[in-house]
């Protein structure tokens, strides 16, 4: 320090590279920790969506996830939302409509079956789902893969 405010010569270089040593120092700590940080939140996502890849044919609720995983709803939701794009509920919902899109083209079940085979009680209800993000019904989706005709 004596260096910087006394009038020696080269006091000004010094002070200048003592402070961008010193920004670099704090620069690297804070990325470290950033990426500890990123890291550990990768990991909890990937801890929710295993618990939800487990679950799916259930009713989950935030809390079960919640108490599951013992932290708090609304940082679940934002990890998971962060790691994944969606919320939990969303991806529940995509998974169970693609295990349906399976099911539908690897076995004999009806669109009932299938329904109740991801989790769905009510048939209407996994219908308008599955017609929302596939684009079609699932009978069409499957008679359209099978077939290659669109038209019922």
């Amino acid at each position: 320090w004596q260096h910087v405010s006394s009038k020696k010569l080269y006091g000004a270089e010094i002070g200048n590279n003592l402070l961008s040593v010193l920004l670099l120092l704090c620069r690297n700590i804070w990325i470290e920790n950033k990426q500890e940080h990123e890291s550990s939140e990768s990991l909890l996502g990937q801890r929710i969506k295993d618990y939800i890849d487990n679950h799916y044919k259930d009713e989950i609720a935030l809390k079960s996830i919640t108490a599951a995983l013992n932290m708090n709803h609304f940082y679940l939701a934002h990890v998971f939302k962060a790691y994944s794009g969606f919320s939990p509920k969303q991806y529940q919902t995509r998974r169970r409509i693609g295990e349906a899109q399976s099911l539908l083209l690897s076995t004999d079940l009806g669109v009932t079956e299938v329904a109740n085979a991801v989790g769905y009680d009510n048939v209407n209800n996994f219908h308008r789902i599955f017609h929302n993000l596939v684009g079609i019904p699932p009978a069409r989706y499957k008679k359209f893969w099978l077939t290659g005709q669109l038209k019922t």
